[in-house]
């Protein structure tokens, strides 16, 4: 199984290089899953129908959100009949689902999580470990578990990362505005 996951894909800029190089590599490389992290997929905050349905026209088949997901308000009433998760950390009653199963039919299945982290971000969100913990024992190692941890601090990505060590096959970290490229 070949995924490819695209972190935060910003604005029109974002949006134009994801069209122009995408359908051409998802080809040459035989891809079978594109995860792209849509938090700023519209005017740099938020994302909307619209922008979510462009993306999925030149080969992104599944979104992440993070802190600014909802920013427009469209999103809220159309998530659910949209390929997207906002972070499973958000409070009960928050629009949408926190992570998904992709059937990707003969190749096997892929949990697809969100996370947002606490840490200088919204420390009133439930605990990204024990949420991921939660719902990651819910499947079994036939299933591909993959992870998008929206969170600010690169200490916070790391402690996830290891934490989860073993139990998922990718956290990645999206949302940082500096490079998350620390010595460990």
């Amino acid at each position: 199984m070949r995924i490819l996951f695209i972190g935060d894909i910003v604005a029109k800029a974002g949006r134009d290089v994801v069209a122009a190089v995408l359908p051409k590599a998802r080809k040459e490389k035989d891809i079978d899953l594109v995860i792209a992290n849509a938090d700023n997929l519209t005017h740099g905050r938020g994302t909307n129908e619209e922008h979510i349905k462009e993306m999925m026209g030149v080969g992104v088949d599944f979104f992440t959100g993070g802190d600014h997901l909802f920013y427009h308000e469209d999103l809220e009433e159309n998530i659910d009949s949209l390929p997207v998760v906002r972070a499973a950390n958000y409070p009960d009653g928050a629009p949408g689902e926190g992570y998904k199963l992709v059937d990707l039919g003969e190749k096997g299945s892929v949990l697809v999580m969100s996370l947002t982290g606490r840490t200088f971000l919204n420390e009133k969100l439930s605990d990204p470990f024990t949420t991921a913990s939660n719902i990651v024992e819910k499947y079994d190692d036939n299933v591909v578990k993959i992870i998008d941890f929206h969170a600010e601090a690169t200490s916070e990505k790391y402690a996830l990362g290891f934490y989860l060590d073993g139990k998922v096959d990718a956290v990645l970290g999206t949302h940082t505005h500096v490079p998350t490229c620390d010595n460990i």
